[in-house]
């Protein structure tokens, strides 16, 4: 980040020191390099006419030149800086030329040209800038939910700082100043980007939520269910007054900037993200109250043809019992009885087929044992229930 004086030129700048100091970079006896520095003059070393009587620091000024003038031999002799403020014009004049030594032994001495003079500015036009795109604007410092607005630039008499409310409160934050001369390879941004270094802007936040939902879905889903009674569907479940629907910041430690809806149930509230899979869940109240009524008619009505096919099978079977065992022991079938003397298919009718058979062959008869379950027996004698244990 390395400038030169004359970079100035054109700048609206406001001076952070009236000092002007030289610097040069030098190599020491271990070969390291340094940086010395000195001051040009003193600011009350008027009569040598190295810089205006008058103290600018703080003042807003626009540089319209910066100019050096040199000898016949090529050797700088001073340097001009042309300077405007609303209500007057300065000229900053510094002599070149003079030899300065090193702090190493006089090993090195120094010829001082523009290149070695250090000026402490602060860059208006940035500024200016930055606070257009900034005002008004809130937005979260790193690894903090805590939001800030940042309100304006002011300069305390030394340095330059930034204003910003946060919880309520105003703060301030100071920052440094350019200089011309002075390479910084540490930082490759400006001294005030520093200060808002991975800052979040809130607008760059509700940009990100609103792309991560389709814009026509969401704006739907806030037209149909804002301040309208609802049902969620699946796990959510249950019916809630929803209230407004929209941008939030749901962050706990940092900021989480994302859609959600207000909602009532039993004089109690919760906000309730609003995601691509809960707008699939959500219907009106009254829409899902007629899905449910015409699906529990539709129920009740396949209920009711069931019943009617089934009286139907049980009249027809009920005739067929009838005409083939007669009307007593057709009904004893159908409620499931059995007597002595049924034979073994009239048994199968009302009971079924038995879990097992137990079979007994005797010289003159066959007899069967019909297990049922736990102690419930039919006994045959050949092709007739003869006994029953229950």
């Amino acid at each position: 980040m390395a400038q030169s004086v004359f970079s100035l030129k054109g700048k609206h700048i406001m001076l952070a020191s009236n000092d002007i100091t030289l610097t040069f970079r030098t190599v020491d006896k271990w070969g390291k390099y340094e940086y010395y520095a000195t001051k040009a003059f003193d600011i009350n070393d008027c009569n040598k006419n190295h810089i205006c009587k008058e103290k600018l620091v703080g003042i807003p000024l626009y540089v319209n030149d910066v100019n050096a003038t040199y000898n016949k031999s090529g050797k700088p002799q001073k340097l001009y800086l042309f300077l405007k403020s609303d209500a007057n014009n300065y000229i900053l004049q510094v002599s070149l030329g003079k030899t300065y030594y090193d702090g190493f032994k006089y090993q090195h001495k120094f010829f001082v040209s523009p290149e070695h003079l250090c000026i402490r500015y602060y860059d208006l036009d940035e500024l200016t800038a930055f606070q257009n795109n900034m005002e008004n604007a809130s937005y979260y410092y790193p690894n903090s939910n805590d939001k800030c607005k940042f309100q304006k630039f002011g300069f305390n008499g030394t340095s330059m700082f930034y204003e910003y409310s946060q919880d309520g409160k105003t703060k301030q934050e100071t920052f440094d100043s350019y200089i011309t001369n002075i390479s910084n390879n540490q930082y490759a941004q400006t001294p005030l980007e520093r200060c808002f270094l991975g800052v979040k802007l809130e607008k760059d936040l509700i940009s990100k939520c609103k792309q991560s939902i389709d814009s026509t879905l969401i704006q739907n889903f806030i037209k149909s269910f804002s301040n309208k009674e609802i049902y969620i569907k699946s796990g959510y479940g249950g019916f809630y007054q929803c209230g407004k629907i929209e941008i939030a910041n749901t962050g706990y430690k940092t900021p989480n900037y994302e859609y959600v809806m207000l909602l009532t149930k039993d004089g109690k509230e919760k906000k309730q993200s609003v995601s691509e899979n809960i707008i699939k869940n959500v219907v009106l109240a009254d829409e899902y109250r007629e899905e449910q009524r015409l699906l529990k008619e539709k129920e009740e009505r396949e209920e009711q043809e069931q019943q009617a096919i089934f009286a139907q099978e049980e009249a027809q079977e009920k005739v067929r019992l009838i005409k083939k065992y007669g009307k007593r022991k057709a009904q004893l079938i159908l409620d499931e009885k059995v007597e002595i003397g049924f034979t073994k298919q009239m048994c199968i009718e009302a009971w079924g087929e038995p879990q097992d058979i137990n079979r007994t062959i005797t010289r003159n008869s066959v007899h069967e044992q019909w297990v049922y379950g736990i102690g419930c027996y039919l006994y045959f004698e050949g092709n007739y229930l003869t006994a029953i244990q229950n």
